[in-house]
């Protein structure tokens, strides 16, 4: 089973203007909401996939009710821990004429670690030895910096894979508890390293020294440039695909669920590899943060060009 764990969703609110002028009126072409937050993406994209997943979140007032209501239609199982605070809603501008996409998060209503600690014992009802669990995005105000890293070590204590997407603290203190993957993009990785983030030779070997260092793998998000997928006894580079770009946001949550589903159908690390970049191609292809679209994903899939870089 494959669980995504997200404690600070959002409503993803994508606003398409044929220009976008800062400081005076503007009027809005197009407008779509999606249930958002890294793990509820994730889930999402495993379901267009094919594959199931059981997504565990904290959600409240009638935005809370909007993410439930399409997690269900999408036919999603979740398992929501509901709070009288109104659910974040996230602002997505995308200006048609200068082609840029401007992001405008919010932080979020703080929680109280009681709700926080609800959440998690939801995840611990549903997951066994064996599963796969997604713990992605950033934490509420109120919730400990230490959660995902001490849900990482229940995991491992239990047998199941830990794959962590977040930043700032709460990943360093995850990364330290050494979870089965970890996915940070370059300035992630940068921030915790303490590298050059444009230097690819010095990104490489940190991810190695990651692994050698107890991490089970790491993907590194290289962007329109691909990725980089390492392992004990693998170090695979992907090129970036070009291809029409309509809504970026949510492009990693796709490769994170290409990845973790991938794992459970036994591909090798290769076919890994080229399916999530695959997934991230085809979800910038789609408006707003709904997922890849599958058949997208299949077409993609051939010319994903994987590089072995072990040595």
């Amino acid at each position: 089973m494959i669980i995504t764990m997200t404690l600070n969703p959002a409503l993803d609110k994508t606003l398409v203007l044929a220009e976008f002028h800062p400081g005076m009126v503007n009027r809005v072409k197009s407008i779509r909401r999606d249930a958002g937050g890294k793990g509820l993406l994730v889930s999402k994209s495993i379901e267009a996939l094919g594959g199931e997943s059981v997504a565990i979140s904290i959600v409240g007032g009638a935005t809370g009710q909007y993410i439930r209501g399409q997690l269900d239609e999408m036919g999603i199982q979740n398992d929501l821990v509901e709070v009288n605070t109104e659910t974040r809603t996230n602002l997505k501008i995308i200006d048609n004429l200068k082609k840029t996409y401007t992001e405008i998060n919010e932080p979020g209503a703080p929680v109280h670690q009681m709700v926080v600690d609800e959440a998690v014992y939801a995840l611990e009802s549903h997951v066994r030895k064996g599963d796969a669990v997604v713990l992605a995005g950033s934490l509420p105000e109120g919730c400990k910096m230490e959660t995902y890293a001490e849900i990482i070590q229940y995991l491992k204590d239990l047998g199941a894979r830990a794959y962590l997407d977040c930043d700032g603290e709460a990943f360093k203190l995850g990364v330290a508890a050494k979870p089965h993957l970890i996915k940070p993009n370059k300035y992630e990785l940068a921030e915790l390293c303490g590298c050059d983030p444009e230097d690819d030779i010095a990104c490489l070997q940190e991810a190695k020294r990651l692994v050698a260092g107890g991490v089970g793998n790491v993907l590194l998000s290289l962007g329109s440039y691909g990725a980089i997928y390492v392992g004990e006894n693998f170090c695979l580079r992907a090129q970036g695909l070009k291809v029409p770009v309509i809504g970026r946001s949510g492009a990693g949550d796709a490769m994170t669920a290409a990845m973790v589903l991938g794992e459970e159908k036994g591909m090798p690390p290769e076919e890994r590899l080229r399916y999530a970049i695959a997934s991230a191609s085809a979800k910038i292809m789609v408006a707003g943060t709904q997922p890849p679209e599958r058949e997208t994903v299949e077409e993609l899939l051939p010319k994903v060009v994987v590089t072995d870089m072990k040595g």
